[in-house]
Order: structure tokens, then sequence, then C-alpha cells
């Protein structure tokens, strides 16, 4: 399978963003943030995401769908969630088109009517979006290989960014012209695999548009994903912490009441995991049912998930 559509120069924009985002570098994405305008103090810089090829393998009007693989689809289940985000690299972009696409496992490409391993979907009010899928296999491109990846096709106003998800480890990443690129490195991305065997990821983007809102906890943190949902004995919880702070996540039930604290401490900036076994605090299996998780920063109320038992 060839790839080898030249995308030219790369565009590395720089645009100013208020508020401390130090903590965040780490963590949300490893951008450079520079002070930068003696008239704001707290004036940074952040690249947006930037472009990569779009390939051959392109389609348009892929369905709209969260799923891009089915559940007896060969290879390694993979989850990957993110966020949207304007050129200040904090407010949410609400509504925008994120179109997907990849080879499956054995490093096909299904270009029929069927858009196996396509999809199509738009970002949340918080600008959050996610699928499913399998992990990519890697494919000969000329005389060497392309290393898994995923392409995104992003739209927003008019503003449209292709570019290109890849993963940490990739033994073909070095000689790959476009992944070993220094403009790629923020998109080779870590995966956790948790205790089904299933990989998980966050990918967030950051595009050249503005919007005219601000997520309120965009510097504290948030929940990720969970998975499997519904779960009969166990799920796995993902979320991030932006700050070091006094973090509480906590299952509530239907009517509100505090049924089992999962974590009570201290955190740096970071990416977590836990899981929960569908028990309450004294360790009485809970009835089926819906189950909300909050996320809290210094008590404050950052995020929240709905966790659905079922046998």
């Amino acid at each position: 399978m060839q790839d080898n559509n030249n995308p030219g120069a790369y565009s590395r924009r720089r645009f100013f963003k208020t508020g401390s985002l130090a903590a965040l570098a780490g963590v949300f994405a490893p951008h450079n943030f520079i002070k930068a305008d003696p008239n704001r103090p707290l004036a940074f810089i952040c690249d947006p995401t930037t472009p990569d090829i779009q390939g051959p393998y392109y389609l348009p009007n892929a369905p709209s769908t969260t799923v891009l693989a089915g559940p007896n689809e060969p290879g390694t289940r993979l989850f990957i969630a993110g966020k949207v985000f304007s050129n200040d690299c904090t407010s949410p972009v609400q509504g925008a088109k994120v179109e997907v696409w990849q080879a499956n496992a054995a490093a096909v490409y299904d270009n029929s009517a069927s858009f196996k391993f396509r999809g199509t979907m738009f970002s949340a009010a918080d600008g959050s979006y996610g699928f499913e899928t399998i992990h990519p296999g890697p494919y000969l491109n000329g005389s060497t290989y392309r290393p898994a990846h995923i392409h995104f096709k992003v739209t927003y106003n008019g503003t449209v960014l292709v570019t290109q998800l890849y993963f940490q480890g990739d033994p073909y990443i070095s000689n790959d012209p476009w992944a070993s690129d220094p403009a790629a490195a923020e998109r080779i991305i870590p995966l956790n695999t948790d205790g089904n065997g299933v990989e998980h990821g966050v990918f967030d983007i950051s595009m050249n548009v503005l919007t005219g809102t601000k997520s309120p906890h965009s510097d504290t943190g948030y929940i990720l994903q969970n998975y499997p949902n519904p779960f009969a004995s166990l799920t796995n919880i993902h979320y991030v912490v932006f700050r070091t702070g006094l973090v509480g996540v906590d299952i509530f039930d239907g009517a509100g009441a505090l049924v089992r604290p999962l974590v009570r401490q201290r955190q740096a900036n970071g990416r977590y995991t836990l899981n929960w076994d569908g028990a309450d605090a004294s360790g009485r299996q809970l009835p089926n049912g819906v189950y909300p998780c909050v996320l809290s920063v210094d008590s404050v109320p950052i995020g929240k998930i709905i966790l659905v038992r079922q046998a």
C-alpha cells in the first residue's frame, strides 16, 4: 500500500492565550509555552496540532459512527478519546466534524461502500470526541514500512486540519519520513492497556480557529473515559489531572447519594487509571443501575461520567 502524498511545509503558527498553563506542559500536550506579551503578564503561546499527509485512501461521506471496527474484527481493541480546542489550546470547540480512517490489523484499507474502519463524529459542548476501533497494522511503503497510524480530518467553520496519529514504541517511526518529522512528535501518543487487553489513548487537537466560550475547568482536569461500559464485574476509569491538588473520584447512586469514594488523595498532574468492581464502601455488591462517577480537584467538581452496571 502506498501513502506517499507530499504535505509540503508544515505550518508552525503560534497563538497567544491567557492563564497559567505551566502545569499543562507535560500532561495535556507537550507544547512549548513561552511568556510572550509584556502587556499581558500571564500570556503564553502554544502550537496548534500540526498537519500530516492525507494519503490516497480518504473517502468523503463516511457514516456517523464512533465504532470503526465491529466486535468480531481481528486485532487489538483500541479506544481513542480527546478534545478539540481552539487556537488558545483551552477553549473547547463544539461541533467540529471529526473524520477518521485507518487500515485494519492486516494493514488493508477498505475502500468499498461499507466504509469499514471509517467514521464521522462531531465534538461535544466540551470539545470531546471518542471512538472504538482496532490497532491498525503497519504496511510496506516503497522500501520501508509505514508505522501504525490513524488519519484525521477535522473541519470547523471552513477551517480544515488533516493530520495523522501515531503510537509510542512503534519500531517503524524512526524510518518513516512523516512520523519521524519533528513536527509529528506531539502526535505520537502513549497507549495504556487495561486488564481486558484493550488499549486506550488520548489525542487532544488544537485548531487554528476562534471560539467564544472557554472551559471553566480546562486547567484542572477531567475524566477521559471508562471501559467497559456497561459492565458486569469490573470497569476501568481513566482520568487526567492538570495541576497538583486534592483529587477525589466518587461513585454516586441514582438518587445522588455517595456510595463509593475511589480516590481521596493529593495527586500531581498526570494521567491515572483505576477500577471499580461495582461494590459500595462496605464491599457490598450494588444492584444493576446507573451510577454517576465524579472527579473533583480541591473539592471543586470537574467532570462526570455515567457508569452502567448490568448482569
